[in-house]
């Protein structure tokens, strides 16, 4: 099968998908939104007319602290945030804003919490990772500690809510639950984990248990879709130890596939190709992969066609180009397209610190982390920018929402709105920005980076491989791309090979 059929078949899956009668074209009932690529499906490219180095957003709010990108629904921006009660105690706020002047139309406040076992630093704070999902009038959350809730989106009364560690004995996930739901209409199926379900599937009207598919941990990446032959959908999940498909209607588990890795903190969204074709990447799959999933004499079959190593994206999100036929996202310091028939580097480029994506027509608009965000034109050889500004002064996680000519962009303290058609001409990537990327993230160094630069930088090394693993098991720190390479440029650390190794675990600048 060429790859232009594949990429056809993920474009007729989203048309098979809005004509069953359960979703409307309106609902973002996945990650990502009805297309999985951040933005309304009325979304046009944009002609630059702007001409300043930095671009105010029309209108800017602050909220508490939050990483997860906002949703847009009947016309309204919808965005979660971390709140305290006046005890003190963690909550979790639902917003609800007017998408063209940020005014509040309504505000729910659910239940949240954290847990003695899970990583909270100034780096790593409670608050809401995990984007929310819209369908048929209801909005679906899930907080970092777990709670699940159900909101009308009209005025965000509680339809219902629960508690995946109290009711299914969940396991809390070191860095919180960052995995968004998925919905079709009738039920929504979120990531649970632990010793009941790896995914657990709930009635949308009355949040009672419709089925329970696997057992095993959670990991951070969202839950993808993919339409079969047969009109049935297939749910695919990637765990902290192993890749599972599920059927969508009743959670029978239709096939498992290994982790390479397992343990470590799998963060990237797999993507449905269609025709059982799955592109998969994290940690714990030590590199990107495109897996053939068949059913083969009445047994399931999960072939790899090929593997790219220097393209593994780490936790920022990635998308295909139908048009192109190429693979793009940010890993380690360079942004890499990937030919979708062979997993070959097309081309590699630096300047897109930690960036974020979304599709505005043929254009794609990319937000660092540091807030600086740009339009480029994707082509065979790489991205050629067209416009850019920083648009925020926030630490910045999430995808941008992209409807019309508008992206809104959650930064960690703040929502904004920012009209695309003024961001200046550029015609290139700047280096860095007022505020490093990493410690706009990330914050202050970490005590165990420190000591393993030290250990680095003795004569003779004694900087071992099993040490930086055990450190992004323990803990994703970033670091600069000076402190990454004295790892391996010290005189006694010279192993061309384990640089390629940490290379792709590596989170430089």
């Amino acid at each position: 099968m060429s790859p232009t059929t594949i990429f056809c078949s993920q474009l007729v899956l989203v048309v098979s998908l809005f004509s069953t009668g359960a979703l409307s074209a309106e609902d973002w009932p996945q990650f990502g939104g009805p297309n999985r690529d951040f933005r309304s499906t009325n979304s046009q490219s944009i002609k630059s007319t702007g001409a300043s180095a930095f671009v105010p957003a029309s209108w800017s709010k602050e909220l508490g602290d939050g990483d997860a990108a906002p949703i847009l629904y009947q016309g309204n921006v919808v965005v979660a945030s971390v709140a305290f009660s006046d005890e003190g105690y963690e909550t979790l706020q639902i917003h609800c804003l007017n998408a063209s002047t940020g005014s509040a139309l309504w505000s729910q406040t659910l239940a949240e919490r954290s847990f003695v076992s899970q990583d909270i630093s100034d780096s790593y704070p409670v608050r809401p990772m995990a984007s929310l999902v819209a369908a048929k009038g209801l909005i679906v959350s899930v907080s970092y500690g777990g709670c699940v809730a159900c909101l009308n989106a009209t005025d965000g009364t509680i339809k219902w809510q629960l508690d995946l560690v109290q009711d299914f004995h969940a396991t809390p996930l070191q860095f919180g639950w960052s995995s968004s739901p998925w919905s079709d209409g009738n039920n929504v199926v979120v990531a649970c984990g632990g010793s009941e379900a790896i995914l657990l599937a709930l009635d949308l009207d009355s949040g009672k248990v419709a089925w329970t598919a696997g057992q095993g941990e959670a990991a951070y990446g969202s839950i993808s879709e993919s339409k079969n032959k047969d009109g049935s959908i297939t749910l695919c999940y990637i765990g902290r130890d192993e890749m599972i498909g599920v059927k969508s209607t009743d959670g029978e588990l239709l096939w498992t596939h290994p982790v390479p890795r397992p343990g470590l903190t799998n963060a990237v969204t797999p993507i449905a190709c269609g025709q059982g074709k799955w592109l998969v990447a994290g940690q714990g799959f030590e590199a990107s992969r495109l897996l053939d999933v068949q059913k083969e004499n009445g047994q399931w079959q999960v072939n790899e066609i090929w593997k790219a190593n220097k393209f593994n994206p780490f936790y920022c999100n990635w998308l295909t180009d139908p048009k192109s036929k190429q693979i793009f996202s940010y890993n380690s310091s360079r942004l890499s397209g990937i030919d979708f028939e062979t997993g070959n580097t097309k081309w590699q480029t630096r300047g897109w610190t930690d960036v974020n994506f979304a599709l505005a027509g043929s254009q794609v608009i990319g937000v660092r982390g540091d807030g600086f965000m740009a339009l480029a034109n994707l082509t065979d050889s790489g991205l050629a920018v067209t416009a850019g500004a920083r648009v925020v002064n926030d630490h910045v996680w999430a995808p941008p929402v992209v409807v019309d000519h508008v992206a809104y962009l959650r930064g960690r303290r703040s929502l904004s709105s920012v009209v695309l058609s003024t961001l200046p001409p550029l015609t290139e990537m700047p280096s860095g920005t007022q505020i490093d990327s990493m410690n706009a993230m990330y914050g202050a160094k970490n005590e165990k980076l420190v000591a393993m630069l030290e250990k680095a930088s003795g004569v003779p090394s004694t900087f071992e491989w099993n040490d930086y693993q055990t450190l992004v098991q323990d803990r994703s720190i970033r670091f600069s791309e000076v402190e990454y390479r004295s790892l391996f440029d010290s005189p006694a650390s010279n192993d061309s090979t384990r640089y390629v190794e940490c290379d792709r675990y590596s989170m430089e600048v």
